[in-house]
């Protein structure tokens, strides 16, 4: 007998390829996103500047802008500053969730002189000022710069953070050193590794004469005692770091108490966390973590006397999991478990990820269709995705057969009267990178495999893999790897 539909079922395929543009976003009714750079305080939320700017020369992806944005109405949005001193910041995207998140807002155009310059970066009715130090042309190189102290101990060096036996250094761990800038430029300074860890910690020196740098530490601590470091060069300094032991104590699981939201594809922020009850039997440091369903449970810190007490474990990561997630704590003398509710997906939310070489990228999801009644009993799945670099990510997968189901696979050289088939493509928002693969594409096609991993038709939740090769937009076939989706339709 045959088997009219599949004809139909190609053409419904070729018509959404040939089709997909970058307007999907107002197609599908993505309105605009609401919210502000400001905290509840009216204090602006914080911002970081990346790369060197030097006077002269042209600014690349290494130049960007930070800003944590909090969300209060989903949807797409531009966030940019004005121009001066002939370069602006700017990026272009949309928010899936509510809550307080981070724009990188790529760099644009060329310095024209040194100085520095305060940027109003603005989001809706807000803004807020940051300042870009640019360096004088030809100041991009080295600085040169003495520790003060050198030959001999650091002065002054402030210690921040607790070293614990067995603890892994984080972004607490940090020495700030005094410095003496004689040539303005860029600084790299690592220490030593001494009792496992060392400390590194890189920028640039806009002005000569007094300053501070700030090394973050790195690796964990194998033995409790008193370590010492030296900075690199010949006029170096030294500083010490005392490292405690390991505490004893009992982790209360019973006690304790969870909050924040928790929602797949939903990521963690400073309102997730859970407050445990603990019972100190020997002072010293602790490391208490938890992990499970793409959420990470920790608390870092010293015990300093014995007794009953509170810590709070603060939430990182993205739930991917609904329903009832066991975290397995530990750190203690008997570990426990706590268990975290994930509430479903919400329609609409999802990511998207893959490596080309040495590029990485990455978004959410904009827009995922499934349709099983244009050319029954095939189903066509469509997803669009983009990011904050204005990059477009699609991908449709067609299944013969119907029902696109768990461990299955499609191909972008499938033969498509008798196979599952697909289509890929990827449009770079910075540059005229693309990468494409399916049906259409100039032969040879290049063959990606897309695999879907798990279809959960209750939550209405697709996610899975895809590697394989792709043409770019000289038509040099590459290798994607590494890549993953995961969304709602």
């Amino acid at each position: 007998m045959k088997k009219w539909y599949l004809f139909p079922a190609l053409m419904v395929l070729l018509f959404l390829v040939n089709s997909c543009q970058k307007e999907y976003s107002l197609e599908n009714g993505f309105g605009l996103a609401e919210g502000t750079l400001a905290s509840e305080l009216g204090e602006c939320l914080p911002k970081t500047v990346g790369g060197i700017f030097e006077a002269g020369v042209a600014l690349t992806d290494s130049n960007y802008m930070d800003v944590t944005v909090n969300v209060l109405t989903p949807g797409t949005y531009t966030i940019s500053t004005d121009t001066l001193n002939g370069i602006y910041f700017s990026a272009t995207g949309r928010f899936n969730a509510m809550g307080t998140t981070t724009v990188r807002l790529r760099a644009f155009g060329t310095p024209l002189a040194e100085g520095t310059d305060n940027f109003i970066v603005s989001f809706g009715a807000s803004s807020c000022a940051v300042a870009v130090v640019t360096l004088p042309e030809g100041a991009g190189g080295p600085a040169t710069f003495t520790f003060d102290g050198s030959p001999g101990d650091c002065q002054t060096p402030v210690v921040g953070g607790v070293y614990g036996v067995g603890t892994p250094l984080g972004t607490s761990n940090t020495i700030e050193l005094s410095v003496n800038v004689s040539v303005i430029g860029v600084y790299n300074i690592t220490t030593n590794m001494v009792n496992g860890i060392s400390f590194t910690g890189t920028g640039v020196f806009s002005e000569t004469g007094a300053a501070s740098v700030t090394l973050v530490g790195n690796g964990t601590p194998v033995a409790s005692g008193v370590s010492e470091f030296a900075t690199p060069g010949t006029e170096s300094c030294t500083f010490t770091v005392n490292v405690v032991g390991p505490a004893e104590f009992s982790i209360e699981c019973n006690s304790a108490y969870i909050d924040g939201s928790y929602d797949v594809g939903v990521a963690l922020d400073g309102s997730n966390y859970i407050d445990l009850g603990i019972n100190v039997l020997g002072p010293g440091a602790y490391f208490i973590t938890g992990s499970a369903g793409g959420m990470t449970f920790t608390d870092v810190g010293e015990f300093l006397v014995p007794g009953p007490r509170t810590v709070r474990l603060l939430a990182s990561g993205t739930p991917t999991t609904e329903g009832e997630n066991l975290i397995p704590i530990s750190g203690g003398t008997f570990p426990c478990d706590v268990t975290v509710s994930v509430n479903p997906a919400a329609a609409g939310s999802g990511s998207w990820a893959f490596t080309q070489g040495s590029l990485s990228f990455n978004g959410v999801l904009a827009d995922l269709t499934l349709d099983g009644a244009s050319a029954p009993p095939a189903t066509i799945l469509e997803f669009n995705g983009d990011n904050g670099d204005g990059d477009y990510f699609f991908f449709t997968i067609l299944d013969i057969a119907g029902g696109i189901q768990a461990n299955e696979t499609y191909t972008t050289t499938a033969n498509q009267t008798a196979s599952n088939t697909a289509f890929f493509r990827f449009e770079s928002g910075i540059d005229a990178t693309t990468y494409e693969a399916g049906p259409i594409s100039a032969p040879p096609i290049p063959l990606l495999t897309i695999t879907v991993t798990s279809h959960n038709t209750t939550t209405r939740t697709i996610q899975g893999t895809f590697s394989g090769k792709a043409r770019d937009e000289n038509d040099v076939v590459r290798d994607l790897t590494g890549g993953t989706f995961v969304g709602t339709y």
